[in-house]
């Protein structure tokens, strides 16, 4: 929807105050942004997932993992798995670790309480920082140990 998109659009300037986190330009037609994370196979993203009964979407952000092999996925979510307190004390929160083994790719996420209407204007700007803040505190958490990854 074009709503959606716009969102989208507004969320794509928010990120680009912060170096690195992103370089598009333009919104796409989907229903998540994507950030690197700094190695192939690897990103951060902020998704609105799923419809509740009043039709409304949640918004959670997540390490995505799909390098397009199932073991190296495989190996890369038990990397992490294995430094689960550490990682989830780093965030300061439980995180929900999603190793989808019928599908082709894992997920470490939080998923924001409540819905989250990316079609309500009203609520952008909580969704946005909920976002921005969730992110970052994420990447901080997950950062040093995408970069001791073999």
């Amino acid at each position: 929807s074009g709503k959606f998109i716009q969102f989208c659009a507004n969320g794509a300037l928010a990120f680009a105050r912060y170096p690195g986190w992103s370089n598009a330009n333009a919104p796409l037609a989907q229903n998540w942004m994507n950030f690197p994370a700094g190695k192939t196979g690897l990103r951060f993203e902020v998704v609105f997932k799923g419809m509740t009964g009043s039709g409304a979407q949640r918004m959670a952000v997540d390490l995505y993992i799909d390098t397009g092999s199932a073991d190296d996925n495989d190996r890369i979510f038990r990397h992490f798995h294995d430094h689960k307190a550490p990682i989830e004390a780093a965030f300061g929160a439980p995180l929900d670790w999603e190793e989808l083994p019928d599908r082709k790719a894992s997920r470490i996420s939080i998923t924001r309480p409540g819905e989250a209407d990316s079609l309500d204007l009203s609520a952008w700007s909580n969704l946005r920082d909920w976002a921005l803040a969730n992110i970052g505190q994420l990447r901080m958490a997950l950062q040093p140990h995408i970069a001791s990854l073999p």
